[in-house]
């Protein structure tokens, strides 16, 4: 009898050896990536007279290979040869200034670039692109007759 009392005793009091006193949950996150990719690399428009304009030849393309959906905007930058600059402008061509103008629907709709940024391209889909055309105004008179080199500058935001 005192033997079954102890074994009772043992039981009420005993843990249970399956159990664990502390638990988990797996946490996982993944980072957005806000990304956008400009095919081909380079324009290269040639000779252009002064004071004329000129379309480059083919299509560049905006790519979303982000993450997520994007607005994009762009800007340009003054052209340069060495320490000699022409200087961009969003409203005329002058003395050493030039303009560069993009349109994504054959120059019906067209954007001036100037070094600040400006809305070229809202809500696009992961994966989509917007193709668009460049041309570019030169001055009306330079100092320096070399090649002058500029950039676009595309910047990806989430939407």
């Amino acid at each position: 009898m005192v033997a079954i009392a102890l074994i009772c005793v043992l039981s009420v009091g005993s843990v249970n050896v399956f159990g664990s006193p502390e638990e988990y949950i797996n946490v996982n996150v993944t980072p957005t990536l806000v990304s956008v990719a400009l095919s081909p690399a380079a324009i290269n428009f040639g000779a252009v007279a002064l004071n004329q304009e000129s379309a480059a030849s083919s299509e560049i393309s905006a790519t979303n290979n982000g993450s997520v959906t994007e607005d994009l905007d762009v800007k340009g930058t003054d052209a340069a040869y060495g320490t000699n600059i022409w200087t961009l402008s969003d409203s005329t061509n002058g003395a050493d200034q030039y303009m560069m103008k993009i349109s994504k629907d054959g120059w019906a709709n067209v954007t001036n670039l100037s070094t600040t940024y400006v809305n070229f391209q809202d809500n696009l889909s992961t994966s989509a692109n917007q193709n668009f055309r460049v041309k570019v105004k030169m001055p009306t008179s330079v100092t320096a007759y070399e090649e002058h080199s500029a950039k676009i500058y595309m910047l990806a935001t989430q939407h």
